[in-house]
């Protein structure tokens, strides 16, 4: 049967037929891999985490904010260029979910097989773009660079390095989709961001070796960013190898098997308009800042919300982290033909626990944010508070999107006006606003952009032509949960203000800040525990779980695959 007619099967409820019928699939396993690619890569967030404060600190006082706000640019580009890649990994890992569950290693090959293929074409195209690309520097950046007094030969050098870094991917290790559709990503999180750790550290130690000599501090930046990324490649091929010596890919057979899963290029075809939406909304910030603003100070704005946007960008590696496993663990679930009705409360259960994250964390980041900033980087690189306030928002709104895990598990990419008209909305509303109101007006349009697709539009499209039930379940869970986390985070933002104002060290800040998390915390789970049915039905359904992967030393038959997670 091609792969094809296998992923797009019509789906049969598990309660339907024999039990044994269903595809060999060891529920225990599941449940273990998905909790230690969660823990690992929370783990290794953290510890990332850590290293990036002290790499940015030690940038800004070696190289400046200027710099670092170049390389912001520099790596919005790269991230823009890499749309070619037209999201061919999330098609090639959603048909891989059902030859891993049945072990045809006949059909994991070709598909591997054919993602090199494509990627060798994309390589390609990626390096052609840029080679243009550079010629055109002078012109892109050459006002931004003259304001700020920085050679043009530093946009080439940190460009090219960046770019091979992307390349080298693309070339050697595609593979690596395997592993996470194996539900084994956590070994690629212990390789990228163990290296990406290393890296950190040691360019902390070249900025102060170099201290007061900025162009060897430079250099030596540039030196270790290419070593660690020819490390991480041959790291990450030599544990490929290892895990499975049966796979042998070649890429001369891609034009042939392009056409025996054609499914594949439908779903990139899909793809392809997510993959842009994706990049408009998260990576294109930086260059809206510098357009929009064009001012004296464009680049440093750039650099001041690249301070606030590491927050967000390891609040949201450290969700994702914990959330990863889920889109590999539904593909496998849907490839072993379990229930809706499970998969739909899964769903809920889920949404109930990443919206306590997300709004935990926004609201750190609006009462803490500029302590923090005042605290690591000092001068007045933060926030006005409304920006602070907006920027918040904008991070819940981020932090709390669900349905991707599902819709990606499912296939379901087949709305591609959606992110067109997100993208449409996020550029009308940030220049828009943006000439009004400044930085304000920026974030006001990314808050715009998120409200309307990813927050209305997603949840009925996956529940209407996923699940097949009224989004009603959706919205009840979601506002319950938000107006009530938000009234607490309120009152207790309040209560920060009066007891303790701005925090001028960091051990009343370290202090404080988790004396504050905790507080909000226990009132927020148990309020919504007492007051919110969705909420106690989620909490039931993890501390299940839970107790049947770390107490259960033997596994009972279950209907449905119900402790596959």
């Amino acid at each position: 049967m091609s792969l094809q007619k296998t992923i797009l099967k019509k789906h049969t409820p598990c309660s339907n037929r024999p039990l044994q019928e269903e595809p060999s699939l060891n529920s225990s396993r599941v449940a273990s891999q998905t909790a230690r690619n969660s823990l690992i890569g929370v783990a290794f967030f953290i510890f990332t985490l850590l290293a990036q404060f002290f790499y940015r600190r030690y940038f800004i006082n070696t190289l400046g904010d200027d710099l670092l706000g170049l390389n912001g640019t520099l790596s919005s580009i790269i991230n823009f260029l890499n749309i070619a890649e037209l999201g061919l990994g999330t098609a090639i890992g959603f048909s891989l979910y059902k030859p891993l569950v049945e072990r045809d290693k006949q059909t994991i090959n070709e598909i591997i097989s054919l993602q090199g293929w494509f990627y060798r074409i994309i390589c390609l195209l990626i390096a052609g773009v840029s080679v243009v690309l550079l010629f055109f520097f002078p012109v892109i950046l050459g006002n931004l660079l003259t304001i700020s007094k920085i050679p043009l030969w530093y946009a080439y050098a940190t460009f090219v390095v960046l770019l091979t870094s992307s390349l080298l991917g693309y070339i050697f290790n595609y593979r690596q989709i395997l592993l996470f559709s194996d539900l084994q990503g956590y070994k690629v999180t212990v390789i990228m961001r163990g290296s990406v750790l290393g890296k950190l550290l040691l360019q902390v130690a070249a900025f102060l070796y170099f201290r007061g000599n900025p162009l060897h501090a430079y250099i030596s930046w540039l030196l270790i960013e290419f070593l660690v990324s020819i490390v991480q490649t041959i790291w990450l091929e030599l544990l490929i190898r290892k895990v499975y010596p049966w796979l042998k890919t070649k890429k001369s057979l891609g034009n042939q098997l392009r056409h025996k899963y054609p499914i594949i290029l439908k779903k990139t075809g899909q793809l392809f308009f997510h993959k842009i939406a994706y990049f408009v909304v998260l990576m294109s910030t930086p260059l809206i800042i510098a357009s929009v603003l064009e001012t004296k100070n464009a680049l440093y704005m750039v650099a001041v919300y690249q301070n606030y946007y590491v927050l967000f960008s390891a609040a949201n590696g450290i969700v994702m982290a914990i959330y990863s496993a889920i889109t590999p663990a539904i593909g496998n679930l849907r490839a072993a033909q379990s229930s809706q009705e499970y998969i739909e409360r899964l769903f809920r259960s889920t949404l109930s626990l990443r919206i306590l994250m997300a709004m935990t964390i926004s609201l750190v980041i609006l009462y803490f944010s500029k302590d923090l900033m005042l605290l690591w980087v000092g001068g007045d690189r933060y926030f006005t508070s409304t920006e602070t306030l907006l920027f918040s928002i904008y991070c819940f709104l981020q932090l709390s999107r669900n349905t991707e895990a599902f819709t990606e598990a499912y296939g379901m990419f087949q709305d591609v006006w959606a992110p067109l008209v997100e993208a449409a909305i996020l550029i009308a509303g940030c220049f828009g606003l943006g000439s009004i109101w400044g930085l304000s007006g920026i974030f006001g349009g990314m808050i715009l952009s998120a409200a309307t697709i990813v927050h209305l539009w997603k949840p009925f499209f996956l529940y209407h032509y996923g699940f097949g039930k009224s989004t009603w379940l959706y919205f009840r869970t979601w506002c319950g949960l938000v107006l009530l986390l938000g009234c607490i985070g309120v009152v207790l933002g309040w209560l920060k203000e009066i007891l303790w104002g701005t925090i001028t060290n960091f051990l009343s800040f370290i202090l404080i800040g988790i004396g504050w998390l905790l507080l909000y915390l226990a009132v927020a789970c148990i309020l919504a525990y007492l007051i919110l049915p969705d909420f106690r039905q989620a909490t039931h359904f993890f501390a299940e779980k839970a107790k049947k992967l770390f107490f259960k030393k033997e596994e009972a038959p279950v209907e449905e695959n119900s402790d596959l997670l």
